[in-house]
C-alpha cells in the first residue's frame, strides 16, 4: 500500500468507527490516543468517531465515560467531544447494523464528500468471525462507490485462540476484504519505547558487534500488572496470561530484540526479519512442557466478576524458549507476564556473560 504523506493525511476526510467503545481497550488506549493527536493538530481536518457499542447510551452519557480517563477540564476535550458520536448496535447479535450505514452517510454529507471509512474491532477476539460476516452481510465493506475508496479494518490481538481458527478467521475475512484493507495490530508496539529498540540496536554499533551468544548469557522479557482482571473476567477467563499477552505482546517484543537488521526499515522488510526469528524458535515437545513453562493464578481471582469459580485459567505464566540460529543458539529467552504482581513494568533485560573480554572495533 502507498504510504500517505502528512498532507495527504490531513485532506483526507475521515470516519471512524470503533466496535466495542465501551470496553478498556477503547477507554483506556483509543480513545485517549486520539485526543492526543486532535491536541497536537494531526487528525484529519474532516473527522468523526463513530463510538459503536451494545450499551444503551447517549452521546452525552458516553462522552461522561471517557471524561474519566483523559484530562477533560481544559477547552480541547469540549472541541475534541464534537467530533464524536454514540452509536447503539451490537455486531455479534445483529442489532442495529442495517441502520450505520445511514449513519455513515449522514457524516458524509455533513463532509460533503465520501469518507475513508475505518473499522476498528476493540471486541473480544471471540466474536470476530460473527462480526466479520455482519459487516459482510450488510455491505459495510465495501465503503464509497463514488469514488471507489476502500474501507479499512483493523484488527487487535489475539486474533483466533489457536493455529488452526486464526487460519479460519484469516480466510473470512478475507472474504470480504482484501490485504491492503487489513491491519492486524499490536497496540504495545506503538510505545515510544519499543519503536525506539530498532534506534538502539542497528543505529549504534557499540552493541551490534556483542548482540549474540558469545557475550550474551539470557535474555528476559517481562510484562508485570499490579491490577487483576478488573472488568474482563468474560473474555480473561478463555484466553488466560499466555494467549493474552505472550503470543502476541512478548514474541513481537522478542522479535524485534532479537531479528537481524533489515534491508529496508519499511513494512514488509520489517515483517520478513521477525518471521525468520519466529520460524527459528525450537518447538516445546510435551516432556518438555514441565520443564520449560510455569503457570499460576493469584489468589481471589476465581472471586472476579464474570471468572468461573472452578476456573484453572493462569494469570501468571512464563515460557523457556531458545532461538536455533547462529547469533542466539544456546541462549535461554523467558518471556514473563501476570496480573496482581509487586508493580507495574514492562522491560526487556540481557544479561551479559561474567568475565567476557568485551574488545569493540574502533576506526581512528
Amino acid at each position: 500500500m502507498q504510504k500517505q504523506s502528512d498532507g495527504d493525511i490531513k485532506k483526507t476526510p475521515t470516519v471512524f468507527v470503533i466496535f466495542g467503545a465501551t470496553g478498556d481497550l477503547a477507554r483506556k488506549k483509543i480513545f485517549p490516543s486520539f485526543f492526543e493527536l486532535f491536541k497536537n493538530g494531526l487528525l484529519p481536518e474532516k473527522f468523526k468517531i463513530i463510538a459503536a457499542a451494545r450499551s444503551p447510551f447517549t452521546t452525552d452519557q458516553f462522552l461522561q465515560i471517557l471524561a474519566q480517563t483523559v484530562d477533560a477540564k481544559s477547552d480541547t476535550w469540549d472541541k475534541f467531544t464534537k467530533i464524536i458520536e454514540y452509536f447503539q448496535c451490537d455486531v455479534e447479535r445483529d442489532v442495529n447494523l442495517n441502520k450505520l450505514e445511514d449513519e455513515l452517510k449522514k457524516v458524509e454529507k455533513e463532509f460533503g464528500q465520501c469518507a475513508q471509512r475505518v473499522f476498528y474491532m476493540a471486541i473480544s477476539p471471540y466474536i470476530y468471525e460473527a462480526a466479520f460476516d455482519l459487516l459482510g452481510k450488510h455491505n459495510l465493506h465495501l465503503s464509497c462507490a463514488e469514488h471507489n475508496t476502500k474501507t479499512r479494518i483493523v484488527v487487535e490481538k489475539p486474533f483466533g485462540h489457536d493455529y488452526e481458527s486464526s487460519q479460519i478467521l484469516n480466510k473470512k475475512l478475507s472474504t470480504y476484504f482484501e490485504e491492503n484493507q487489513i491491519f492486524r495490530i499490536d497496540h504495545v508496539l506503538g510505545k515510544e519505547t519499543v519503536q525506539n529498540i530498532f534506534a538502539f540496536r542497528f543505529a549504534n554499533e557499540i552493541f551490534e558487534p556483542i548482540w549474540n551468544n558469545k557475550y550474551i548469557d539470557n535474555i528476559q522479557i517481562t510484562y508485570a500488572e499490579y491490577v487483576g482482571v478488573d472488568r474482563r473476567g468474560e473474555y480473561y477467563d478463555r484466553a488466560g496470561a499466555l494467549r493474552d499477552i505472550i503470543q502476541n505482546h512478548l514474541l513481537q517484543l522478542l522479535c524485534i530484540a532479537t531479528m537481524e537488521e533489515p534491508d529496508k526499515f519499511e513494512q514488509l522488510a520489517i515483517r520478513t526479519k521477525k518471521l525468520e526469528v519466529l520460524k527459528s524458535i525450537k518447538k516445546i515437545t510435551p516432556q518438555e512442557v514441565a520443564n520449560t513453562t510455569i503457570r499460576g493464578q493469584y489468589e481471589g481471582y476465581l472471586s472476579e466478576e464474570k471468572v468461573d469459580p472452578k476456573s484453572t485459567t493462569e494469570t501468571y505464566a512464563m515460557v523457556k524458549l531458545e532461538i536455533e540460529n547462529k547469533r542466539w543458539q544456546g541462549v535461554p529467552i523467558y518471556l514473563r507476564t501476570g496480573k496482581r504482581l509487586t508493580g507495574k513494568v514492562t522491560s526487556i533485560i540481557f544479561s551479559f556473560k561474567e568475565n567476557i573480554d568485551i574488545t569493540l572495533p574502533c576506526q581512528v
